[in-house]
């Protein structure tokens, strides 16, 4: 009897345990390319959903091909619950296998496989965060630090991903791309990560770790084994920061949705069509806010730096309500991350696991900052726009 392995952010042979217990007996793999951007928004706002959605296809195809799966099926639904059940109770399958998930409604599907499903064999594996989950994720860290605490604390070690082996060519050549940045950008990493643009002044690697084209531990394994350096704890940091995020996701759950966050305390900000619609066209009075949306729209990426100057214009400047922002974010982001997206939108909005309540950037020094000639804003148009006064007295005349 055969397996199906619903695969999902894992896109690569390399240190992928999922993969390995699937390839054990027969296996057919099961992608669903259509998984999010529809928390608050009804439609998607532009072509990224589908392309978002062709990367999955084509990375599902490749590594089938690879791995010796006998067929690959693709699912496009945004509810795969059904089209799973019909999958198994049709097929020859006795078990599925896939990653622990990340996201709560991702998670809750699974669960209602397992009640349908009783007599199937179901199998979950950690190839998508650092540590094994059950060292922090019956804890409740109130912070990042208290969390990092923890780990050294306790001595926890990072999961070992074993002698490198890799199949995939898209998962190589992200390994290779990331390699080539690392020996030429390692020294100046800590010096340029919080920019907004400028020549190799980002990893690049984020839409290979959502994708999973590469391993998290993989990453962690190489930079730790670099002499000390200030770049070399610089990225291991950012890496602790996504392990944060992790857990905070499957700690809180449904929570990561609410308006409230995980605070139970709601923002004083609503709904307002005509700003949230300026914010995500970048036609607000706001350059460096507009140039940012503009390149979003764009490319499908933005630099942290920028999604969080984003984010708090959204949030303080337009008053609007937070969930929007971090909707819109899923559906145009290429190295979107459920926990990292929602609980950094939480923790600008002062809803999340931040101990000063919040985040409020001022635009002019940002700007000033970070793009003092306004090479930025002119590459990306971001001039500021007037218009009329909508029903709440916003926007004013953006030279007032």
């Amino acid at each position: 009897m055969a397996c199906l392995y619903w695969m999902d952010r894992d896109f690569r042979t390399d240190d992928n345990p999922a993969l390995t217990a699937a390839a054990k007996r027969e296996f057919d793999i099961v992608v669903c390319s259509n998984l999010g951007g529809r928390r608050f928004l009804a439609n998607p706002l532009s072509t990224q959903d589908a392309r978002s959605g062709q990367r999955i296809k084509d990375r599902a195809r490749e590594l089938a091909d690879v791995a010796g799966a006998r067929r690959l099926i693709e699912i496009e639904t945004a509810t795969p619950f059904e089209s799973l059940s019909l999958l198994l109770a049709q097929g020859d399958y006795t078990s599925m296998v896939r990653s622990i998930p990340t996201g709560y409604y991702e998670r809750s599907y699974w669960t209602q496989l397992q009640q349908r499903f009783p007599f199937f064999s179901f199998e979950e594996f950690n190839t998508y965060r650092l540590y094994d989950p059950t060292l922090l994720d019956g804890i409740r860290f109130k912070s990042f630090s208290a969390m990092k605490r923890k780990i050294e604390r306790e001595g926890f070690s990072v999961v070992d991903p074993g002698p490198y082996r890799e199949s995939s060519p898209s998962a190589l050549c992200a390994k290779i791309v990331f390699d080539q940045y690392w020996h030429h950008g390692k020294d100046s990493y800590d010096a340029t990560r919080n920019e907004i643009q400028g020549e190799a002044f980002s990893s690049g690697v984020s839409e290979a770790l959502s994708l999973g084209l590469i391993s998290v531990r993989r990453l962690w394994k190489t930079i730790q084994h670099e002499p000390p350096g200030t770049g070399v704890t610089a990225f291991l940091s950012e890496l602790l920061w996504r392990e944060f995020f992790q857990w905070y996701e499957s700690h809180y759950g449904a929570a990561l949705y609410r308006f409230e966050g995980i605070q139970n305390h709601a923002p004083s900000t609503t709904f307002y069509p005509e700003r949230f619609k300026a914010w995500c066209s970048g036609t607000t009075r706001y350059p460096l806010v507009n140039a940012i949306m503009n390149q979003l729209n764009e490319t499908g990426w933005i630099a942290n730096r920028s999604r969080g100057i984003a984010a708090s214009a959204l949030v303080n400047e337009l008053q609007t309500d937070w969930r929007y922002g971090a909707s819109y974010f899923e559906n145009k982001l290429i190295d979107y991350d459920v926990g990292s997206n929602w609980g950094n939108w939480q923790y600008i909005a002062g809803v999340g696991a931040d101990p000063r309540g919040g985040r409020h950037f001022n635009l002019q020094k940002q700007q000033a900052i970070y793009d003092p000639e306004g090479e930025y804003i002119r590459r990306w148009s971001g001039e500021a726009f007037d218009y009329e006064r909508d029903m709440v007295g916003w926007p004013v005349k953006a030279n007032d």
